[in-house]
């Protein structure tokens, strides 16, 4: 049922811009993040899970602070429980470490666990990959996937590692993938041309942002700025 379920949200994502399995896995930690503050922020096993993490990793605490993904009560009740942590572990003002001591305050400063909203994001991704696998099996699912704008580098790589990928899956998923980049290639091209001084005079069409979505493809679909872009209600 949960495979059936990933594999429904993975098609509607075909229409979007972008790798669709960036794109899931995006939503799936949002969601996590969103129900987070909402429902867990006094849990004593969830502030010492945060407290083992130190919070959330850069992506996903500017992610909460500027797509709104909480209120500001329930982030300061966060961090100030992770800043308390903090002080318990920093010598006083009396104290002044030596060398052995500052490594030991170093090793006690660094998180003991993973961000959990990147956790979730990898088991999200992780259950997008073997539910599209599977699914390319099905002639319709595929022709859907043809038409979305593939997967990005890293993703594409992670596919490949799927043994239930079956050999005409996986021969239109490279077929596919080749045009992308190939047509991607003669936008940049036309970008390159249009900025040299004799063309100038020519508009910008949807090469204008080439180089954005080529650094989409090789490194994975940029995070999403609102909760309307990451699928959640406002």
């Amino acid at each position: 049922m949960a495979d059936t379920q990933t594999a429904y949200e993975l098609r509607l994502l075909f229409q979007e811009p972008g790798c669709p399995v960036c794109a899931f896995g995006q939503r799936v930690s949002s969601r996590y993040v969103d129900s987070l503050f909402y429902e867990s922020v006094n849990d004593p096993a969830v502030r010492a899970r945060l407290r083992a993490s130190l919070g959330l990793c850069y992506e996903h605490a500017w992610l909460m602070i500027e797509a709104r993904l909480s209120d500001a009560l329930g982030q300061a009740i966060l961090y100030r429980d992770l800043l308390q942590t903090l002080l318990e572990r920093l010598p006083s003002e009396t104290e002044i470490p030596d060398e052995r001591a500052a490594r030991r305050l170093g090793e006690a400063l660094t998180p003991e666990a993973a961000c959990p909203a990147c956790e979730s994001r990898a088991q999200a991704e992780e259950r997008a990959l073997q539910a599209l696998a599977r699914s390319l099996e099905r002639r319709e699912y595929l022709a859907d996937f043809e038409r979305s704008d593939g997967l990005c580098l890293p993703h594409l790589r992670a596919l490949l590692q799927q043994e239930t990928l079956g050999r005409k899956a996986l021969a239109a998923v490279l077929a596919h993938q080749r045009r992308r980049l190939s047509g991607l290639e003669a936008e940049l091209a036309e970008f390159i041309r249009k900025n040299d001084y004799r063309f100038q005079g020519e508009k910008m069409g949807a090469e204008g942002n080439a180089y954005q979505r080529a650094a989409g493809l090789l490194t994975g679909r940029r995070r999403p700025a609102s909760k309307k872009e990451l699928g959640l209600r406002s």
